[in-house]
């Protein structure tokens, strides 16, 4: 079975879109996710 690494922020609109289609990515090709938060707000901080 293939993992796949799925980098999310948190109360972000586009994570969630994403986040809505992984049951479906998983069903089909039988993949499984590994879930990797970050916030883009430190990494705005650090520019």
């Amino acid at each position: 079975m293939k993992e796949i690494e799925f980098w999310f922020s948190i109360g972000s609109t586009y994570s969630y879109l994403s986040v809505t289609r992984l049951p479906q990515v998983a069903r089909e090709t039988g993949a499984s996710f590994s879930w990797q938060p970050f916030s883009v707000r430190s990494i705005m901080r650090e520019m």
